[in-house]
């Protein structure tokens, strides 16, 4: 599961200091995002195979039957999420500003999921419920995903999709933050599916090597890989790269020093930058999955109480992801335990947010989520099947 602790824009003092750098990793809590993604692919695509295995033969997808269930499955505890975050938002803000800043626009876009195509609303009322809109945005992108694996191949697919999101982020140099098409604004392009399509079909083709569709190279599944590329990521972040080197970024060190030598153009080196990081952020999930699945096969799944712990928490991921803003905003009120207090409060209050997040997430799931865990859809099983609500790995929400 994507352990959902607090985090927010750094504000731990200057880099000099010690404290700086006992926070910092709590600012790479955005980084979950991309383990969604990856582990999305995997289960959504998983549960196709399975449906093939049991068929013993490949299935056209029904879609309409596809989306009911992923409606079903997700869109009322969605729905009972956003009356709860506005609630919370009454009691915290100020009942006029909330009317005033979510009504009716803000609350809109959140109902059709289109917030974060636009650049007033993405990160507005419940932040992370931006996932969701993109989530359902790369449901209708695994069509084109599905057509390429039917009439070339899946590694097909994945180079497809490796290009379209690379030429998405060449693509964001060069247009403008906001555009009008009509009376509509768009923008918040770094938060269309685009650049997450790349991530979701690596999630999908581990599937396919779960499955034993495709053969596993072996680096696939290596920790050491996962751990180079969390190394890569983890230095390039713009809160620790700059402070090591005085550079904005690991490209930028790298055109200084191509501009010194073999005078690479600044568009190319900084188009590299982006595509190495594009793969490292996905790489480590795409590989971790791998090793787990590759665990799995070999030995079972774990019976260790710690395992099955973590298991249960990723049971009730969704309504703790959901839940998670509105409770720390309401905590923080309650508490006077802001982001921005002393070490001392710093220190208590992590361990009371994450235990009230767990408390309301499980309330959440017990008297709403579970009504619509299996409603008008009975999973098949059999020896390989992983699921809409599992599988090898733990989950970080639903898909």
């Amino acid at each position: 599961m994507i352990l959902h602790i607090p985090h927010r824009e750094l504000n731990w003092g200057e880099p000099t200091t010690l404290r700086y750098w006992l926070m910092l990793p709590i600012e790479y809590g955005g980084y979950g995002v991309m383990l969604f993604i990856v582990i999305s692919g995997f289960c959504i695509h998983s549960s196709r195979l399975a449906q093939e295995a049991v068929a013993h033969s490949p299935e056209r997808v029904r879609w309409r039957a596809f989306w009911k269930r992923r409606f079903i499955r997700l869109y009322p505890t969605y729905l009972a999420a956003l009356a709860f975050t506005l609630g919370v938002w009454c009691y915290v803000i100020d009942l006029d500003y909330v009317k005033a800043q979510f009504l009716p626009a803000d609350l809109l876009q959140h109902l059709t999921m289109t917030h974060n195509l636009t650049p007033d609303h993405p990160l507005t009322l419940n932040g992370p419920a931006w996932t969701l809109g993109v989530e359902e945005q790369l449901y209708l992108m695994y069509m084109a995903v599905l057509w390429f694996r039917r009439r070339c191949s899946m590694q097909s697919a994945v180079v497809m999709t490796f290009l379209a999101t690379f030429g998405w982020a060449i693509l964001l140099e060069f247009v403008p933050d906001v555009w009008k098409v009509g009376p509509v604004k768009l923008g918040s392009l770094n938060l269309w599916p685009f650049s997450f399509w790349f991530g979701w079909v690596l999630g999908a083709f581990a599937a396919e090597m779960y499955h034993g569709r495709v053969r596993i190279a072996p680096w696939m599944s290596r920790p050491r890989i996962a751990v180079a590329a969390v190394l890569l990521t983890t230095i390039d972040h713009p809160f620790v790269w700059p402070h090591l080197t005085g550079d904005e970024s690991i490209g930028a060190t790298l055109l200084a020093w191509t501009n010194t030598t073999s005078r690479v153009p600044t568009e190319i080196v900084g188009w590299i930058h982006g595509g190495i990081l594009m793969v490292a952020s996905a790489l480590p999930w795409f590989v971790l999955i791998n090793h787990l699945a590759n665990k799995e096969r070999v030995v079972g799944r774990s019976a260790h109480r710690p395992i099955r712990a973590v298991a249960w928490v990723g049971m009730i991921s969704y309504s703790l992801y959901l839940t998670h803003v509105p409770v720390i905003q309401l905590f923080e009120r309650l508490s006077g335990f802001t982001y921005r207090t002393d070490p001392g409060r710093v220190l208590w209050r992590y361990p009371l947010t994450l235990a009230a997040m767990l408390l309301v997430g499980l309330l959440f799931f017990r008297l709403i989520e579970r009504r619509f865990l299996f409603s008008g859809h009975k999973p098949r099983v059999s020896s390989t099947t992983v699921t809409e609500a599992g599988g090898p790995v733990v989950r970080s929400r639903p898909s």
